[in-house]
């Protein structure tokens, strides 16, 4: 069966330094989502409710018995949401995919995709005049470690910052924006020792930079959920991003404006573990060990749920042939990606 063609990638179309110096100028309009009423009860609220708090919505008990039970789990537990402060993220980094080659490029029809920057999912199974509006996920927060290639003859390991970045978001794939949000996990090295491992969690409309959720507390081994929307679709210029640590039940938000001259597309989904481009190369990317994205859901402007089912998988490849991350389906609602291509 022939395959579809694959969206063009599009090449950003602004340097690191103008979209850091609009970004900081945007800082002070920066708000976070409306803190629920005293009282709010997330196991009695309709999905309205949920949504407009920023929480995942119900799983259906029938139809999803499985992520029903671990949403009860999670919304039993206390939650506190916080009115956070944000902060500049400096690194220089490219949030659009860049650099991909179609599986009949690397390996023939049976093979993911490649990017140089992307590995995971993502979901263009629109119908005519459908975008989409949401999209979620949860994951354990990996910790990172320098990879094998960074070993020394001497002993030790090569100094640097080797990052990497999980994340769900609206676009990115084919139209140039795209507004996301989620984690990084950072080992930092020196005199070929590692000198520290942290998480830190972020949200992006892009070209605006990526910005700190600075009172956002999460470590590795931490389990985050993510939720991006943009409730008017297509053509929105404001969106939202909520990302809640469930292992304490900290809860922050945005609410964003798109940069001016920027409006949602709508034309793809995706949960993505990335290779951060620094201004047109790749950051030293780490050993994470494995990372599973779970409870993968998105909707669109004509209330479709969606899912993984469809998705186009993607492989991270550098300095081809070396894969630097592998993505795989474990089902409708369960990616895992991996470091390297041999499995965890």
């Amino acid at each position: 069966m022939a395959q579809k063609p694959l969206p063009t990638p599009t090449t950003p179309a602004m340097n690191w330094s103008d979209r850091l110096s609009l970004t900081e100028k945007n800082l002070p309009n920066l708000k976070s989502l409306p803190v629920p009423p005293v009282g709010f009860e997330p196991l009695k609220a309709t999905n309205d409710e949920l949504i407009t708090a920023g929480l995942p919505r119900r799983p259906d008990p029938e139809k999803q018995p499985g992520l029903y039970a671990k949403w009860t789990a999670v919304m039993s537990r206390p939650l506190t949401f916080v009115p956070t402060k944000f902060s500049l993220i400096t690194t220089p980094r490219d949030a659009l995919l860049r650099g991909l080659k179609s599986a009949v490029d690397q390996a023939g029809p049976s093979a993911n995709p490649t990017s140089s920057n992307w590995s995971g999912a993502v979901d263009f199974g629109l119908g005519a005049g459908d975008s989409y509006v949401t999209v979620s996920g949860s994951w354990p927060v990996p910790n990172a470690y320098p990879p094998d290639s960074a070993k020394l003859a001497t002993g030790g390991w090569k100094d640097g910052t080797y990052l990497c970045v999980s994340w769900v978001g609206i676009d990115g794939w084919g139209s140039p924006d795209v507004l996301q949000g989620g984690t990084g996990s950072e080992c930092i090295v020196s005199g070929g020792k590692i000198q520290s491992q942290s998480a830190f969690g972020w949200f992006e409309w892009y070209p605006y930079s990526w910005t700190n959720f600075s009172d956002f507390r999460v470590k590795p081994g931490d389990s985050v959920n993510c939720l991006v929307c943009a409730p008017g679709g297509a053509g929105s210029t404001t969106g939202s991003v909520r990302l809640g640590n469930t292992s304490t039940g900290q809860y922050v938000s945005a609410q964003l404006t798109a940069p001016s001259g920027t409006k949602l597309v709508g034309n793809c989904a995706e949960w993505i573990m990335e290779d951060p481009s620094l201004g047109g190369s790749e950051a030293p990317f780490p050993d994470y060990g494995a990372e599973f994205f779970y409870d993968c859901q998105a909707g669109t402007a004509k209330s479709v749920e969606k899912n993984l089912s469809g998705a186009t998988l993607l492989n991270l490849v550098e300095n081809p042939p070396t894969t630097l991350s592998t993505a795989v389906a474990e089902s409708d609602t369960i990616l895992m990606t991996y470091a390297g291509n041999s499995g965890p």
